[in-house]
Formats: structure tokens, sequence, C-alpha cells
């Protein structure tokens, strides 16, 4: 690498002022899925709310037409009363609930008609128990559930071959397969629906929403589709009654659930505790490096700041990714400690001798890392956040892919935050001069996606810092 250029030349975007890569093409900014749907989302709303409304008007029709007792009254009056009472798995966006078990045994047991009034006014009590209940959530939330449901007993009786009075009592063996097949039916189109809703309110992909909670909802679902499978076995020649004799089993299992859920929680927030102790410690370290560099005061706070925003625009959703980019980003310059301190607040070029005395800074700073026991990975972050994209950067000539993302997000905020900063031999450029040299240096030095999504983050009136925002495409220097 070449020594640094004099105060005049055109600056570099790495606070060590190496000089920057040979030009490349900017490109359009990245787009997120669904921005500006809110006529579709209004629509998808619509349509399911109207379709689900003709399904419970029809359940109403033939509930009146023919029949079928009360003793589902009685079930789905403990299938509302229940659902309060969900628990909360911590550390998961998972609750259990036994509401579940009990309508997919009105599903089973009684038809679809019970069914999906049950989990219609399931919806509309969920809606009425939120402090803030929003008109299109509380459509969505009544109508989809009792269109899933519809759907679920459908498949249901065409699996099964028997009619709900049939299944009642029958042999377990028959009605494993038709059951789960319902209520896996049940599962797809409730969760896609739901995770269609979510993904347009929220701007986000819906494969990526779906994904997020899929598995969880799974494992809930599938539980209560045993536990209602047993007791409709169970339930033989005293018909729907019978049901009933199972509810002590899983009065006693959601004791037991609690129990070891409350115990689970108590664990939980005492390790969130020393979590919180550890980052402080982090924290007053990075504040330590920051008030030793004095030409880059406030650096650290503000990589910091914007670099989880960038991880959450490219939609890395690995959590154990999202704690090793916010410690990389407060230690990324921990090796800053061993620079002499007439090297790091030189106001002045530096020789080639002192350029590499602050190179190593990214070495020295692996090193000092690496004594931690992290449960992710944060070593190479901190080494390599100057790499470059074309494999130029240091201290190991990585390129492409081969660069940890994290360190790629930290090289473009790096590069920007330094551009907009005062230096001893520059003043700190407006906002658009530092946009064009990240723009430039895009597929060489940076990778062509952070760089995009950087790009739409600001273009979009992201702030980039406390106290500073974009307005427009123009921030004031």
């Amino acid at each position: 690498m070449t020594p640094a250029a004099p105060p005049t030349a055109r600056p570099s975007c790495d606070p060590t002022r190496h000089r920057h890569a040979p030009d490349a093409p900017a490109t359009a900014p990245f787009r997120v899925a669904w921005r500006g749907s809110t006529r579709l989302r209004w629509a998808f709303v619509g349509v399911t709310f109207v379709t689900g409304a003709a399904t419970i008007a029809a359940a109403v029709a033939s509930l009146v037409a023919h029949p079928v007792g009360w003793h589902w009254l009685l079930l789905a009056a403990l299938t509302w009363a229940s659902a309060p009472l969900a628990l909360k798995v911590p550390g998961a966006p998972l609750t259990l609930t036994i509401s579940e078990s009990l309508a997919f045994v009105i599903a089973i047991g009684v038809g679809w008609e019970a069914a999906v009034l049950t989990v219609a006014i399931d919806g509309a009590l969920a809606s009425l128990r939120q402090r803030h209940p929003r008109l299109d959530r509380s459509l969505f939330n009544v109508a989809e559930p009792a269109l899933s449901m519809a759907v679920c007993v459908l498949v249901l009786d065409a699996a099964s071959g028997m009619s709900a009075a049939d299944r009642l009592g029958a042999p377990l063996a028959t009605l494993i397969v038709p059951g789960f097949a319902a209520t896996t039916t049940y599962l797809l189109l409730n969760s896609v629906m739901t995770a269609t809703a979510i993904a347009m309110e929220a701007g986000d992909r819906v494969v990526t929403t779906w994904k997020s909670h899929a598995g969880l909802l799974l494992i809930d679902h599938l539980a209560g589709t045993s536990l209602a499978l047993l007791v409709i076995s169970g339930a033989r020649g005293s018909g729907l009654a019978g049901a009933f004799a199972a509810l002590p089993l899983l009065g006693a299992l959601y004791m037991t659930y609690r129990v070891a859920i409350r115990r689970a929680d108590e664990a939980l927030q005492y390790a969130e505790r020393l979590n919180r102790l550890y980052l402080g410690t982090v924290e007053s370290l990075a504040m330590a490096i920051d008030a030793k560099d004095q030409v880059t005061h406030g650096h650290i706070t503000r990589v910091c700041a914007l670099a989880r925003r960038v991880a959450e625009a490219m939609h890395l959703r690995d959590e154990r990714l999202a704690q090793a980019l916010d410690a990389g980003a407060l230690l990324h310059d921990v090796g800053k400690l061993g620079v002499p301190d007439h090297i790091l607040n030189k106001p002045g070029p530096l020789t080639p001798d002192e350029y590499e005395q602050i190179k190593r800074h990214t070495v020295v700073g692996a090193e000092i890392v690496s004594r931690i026991d992290y449960p992710y990975p944060v070593v190479p972050i901190v080494r390599h956040h100057h790499e470059n994209w074309d494999g130029s950067g240091y201290p190991d000539g990585l390129r492409g892919y081969d660069i940890p993302i994290g360190a790629r997000i930290l090289a473009v905020i790096d590069c920007y935050d330094a551009l907009t900063s005062d230096r001893p031999y520059r003043r700190a450029m407006n906002h658009d001069d530092a946009m064009a040299i990240v723009l430039e240096r895009r597929g060489t030095m940076y990778d062509p996606t952070v760089v995009d999504v950087f790009a739409a983050l600001v273009c979009r009136g992201v702030p980039l810092a406390p106290g500073q925002a974009v307005a427009g495409e123009r921030m004031a220097s």
C-alpha cells in the first residue's frame, strides 16, 4: 500500500488514510419487497375478509338448518376462555395454548360449521383484547382463521371418508393420517396468509417472514393435533360428552408447562442481565478507544448505530451474526490501543512506517478480541474490516465473499463516517460528495450489495447517527 496523500488530495474513505481504489459504476438503490403497498395490503385483507365472512355466513346457515347439538358450545366456550392463558415460550416467538387443541376437537368431532364459528369468534375476541385494535388487523383476525378452518375440515372429510359423528370414538389408527393432513392444511393456509399480511405491512419479503415463524407454528399445531386425536379417539360410546373426560389431562399439561416455562423465563432473564453487564463492559472499552483517538471522536458510536440497520435491511436475521456485528462494530478499532498517540492523532500525512503501524491495528485488535471466548464470530469482523472486495485490502488480502459479511458491512459504514467527519488534515465532506466516493468504489473496495443497501437507506431518510438524518437525498455536512 502507498502512503497517504497530502490533505489537498481527494480524501480516502479509510480512517487510516490509504488511497482509494479505481472507479466503479454506481447502481440503483436496493428495493425492499412490498414497499409502498398499502393499497395492495388493504386489497388482500379485503378479499380475505369477504371470503371469510361468506364462509362464516354459510356455517351459520348450515347450523340453523341442521343443528348438531349443544355440547360443542361448551368446548367452544372453553376455547375462548383458554386463549388468554397462552404461555409465551421464553426467547422464541411462540405461545403454547390448549385452545388450539379444543378447536381441533370441534373440527374433528362436530364438523366444519361449528369449528369455523369457534375460531372466528376467537379471532374477534383476540382483537378486542388488544389495547388499540386496528380495523384491518381485526377484520383479518376474524376472517382468516375461519377460512383456513373450513378448508381444513373439508380436507379431513375427504381424507377420512367419515362424517364427524362417525369419527367420534373411531380407532386412533384411522384418524392419524386424515387428522394430520387436515391440520397441516390449516397450518399452511394460516401461516402463509398471516405471513403475507405481516410482510405487506412491514415492507418485508413473504418467504422471509414465513420461514421465521413456520417452524415454531408447526410444533404448536402438531402438539394440538395429537391431543385432539387422543380426545376424539377416547370418546368411544359416549359421544362428544366423553371428550370432557380429557379436560383434566389438558389442564395438568397446561400447569406443567406453566411451571417449566416460568423457570425457563427466570433463567433467561438472569442470562439477559449478565449479557447487559457484558455489553456495558464492551461499550466502556469502546468509549476508551474513542477517547484515545481524538480525530475520530464518536466514530465507534455512529458506526455501531448504523451497522445493525444495514444488516436488517439486508435481511440478515441470524441472531448470532447480529450479536457479532454489534460487538464487532464496537471493537473494530480496539487495536488502536497499540498505536502511539503521536501517530494516531498526527495532523499531517503519514510516513510509510507510520502507515504500516496504523495498518497493524486490525491484527492487534483481532489478537485482543480473541482472548475473549465469544459465542459468535467477532474476531473475523475485527481482523478483516479493511479487506477490499477486489483483494487489495489488508491484512490478509481477502477478496469477494471470502470477506466475512460483518466486515463488509463495517467497511462501507467506516468509509462514509470517515468522509463526513472532520479530520486535522481536512474538513468533513458533505453527504453528496461522500456518497459519490462510496458508490465510486462499489465492486472494487466494497461489496456491491452492501453499498446498494446503504444507499437505499440513505435515500429513504434513515437517521445515520443520533441527531443526524437525511432529508430527501441530501444531508447537511
